[in-house]
């Protein structure tokens, strides 16, 4: 080989007989056997397919390495970068299996054994779940009940009621009627058709001071 590429100095080595006035750049191949089968000495070509370079020496091509240098201190980190856009939400992840059944909590306070019919649950104190059975009181109804003898209406929580009279015998209670529209009430506390089968009136009379007035003393007209 005549030259070889020297890369801690950047030259090229003169390593065999021969001399170049110059390298000639010409161009690349596809591989080392797509060289010419001839050239000016000092053509190079480079290999595709391995980035060696390749120079005639007037007889054969030798080999100049890939012209890299030593490699070189590692460079200062570059400055952060802009934040990229968020990426798209991705989709929702199959549900997750059931957990274990928890442990059986502690029983509540719940409602206190014992008591007796008609009895009610009541607040013993301030405290939650402090609680009793108790003899239910207050709001007990009123009992009323009438004794025709005495024309009395007793109460069991009031006072009682005495019923006056309206006949000599019947308390003050209106009989039915026993229907109809011209029956009135007796003194006696029956219901009764007018004397003489005559229809019962408003009378009034007309008196000096111009209005008119019921006689006094008078009940009903007959006509």
């Amino acid at each position: 080989m005549a030259i070889v590429f020297n890369p801690f100095t950047g030259n090229f080595d003169y390593t065999g007989t021969g001399s170049y006035s110059a390298l000639n750049l010409k161009g690349t191949v596809t591989t080392q056997s797509s060289l010419p089968g001839s050239a000016s000495a000092g053509d190079v070509y480079q290999a595709e397919d391995t980035k060696i370079f390749y120079v005639w020496d007037g007889s054969a091509w030798d080999s100049l390495g890939t012209l890299a240098g030593p490699t070189g201190a590692t460079g200062p980190a570059g400055p952060t970068g802009a934040t990229g856009p968020a990426g798209a939400t991705g989709a929702t992840g199959a549900t997750g299996a059931t957990g274990a059944t928890g442990p059986k909590g502690d029983t509540g306070a719940g409602v206190p054994i014992g008591g007796t019919t008609g009895q009610v649950l009541a607040k013993k104190s301030g405290t939650d779940y402090d609680t009793e059975w108790v003899a239910q009181t207050g709001g007990t109804g009123t009992d009323l009940s009438y004794t025709a003898s005495t024309r009395v209406i007793a109460s069991s929580t009031g006072n009682d009621a005495t019923l006056p009279l309206v006949s000599s015998t019947e308390a003050g209670l209106t009989p039915a009627t026993g229907g109809g529209t011209t029956n009135f009430l007796r003194a006696d506390g029956t219901w009764a058709a007018p004397p003489g089968g005559g229809v019962a009136v408003n009378y009034q009379e007309f008196t000096s001071n111009g209005t008119w007035n019921k006689p006094t003393g008078c009940t009903f007209f007959y006509a």
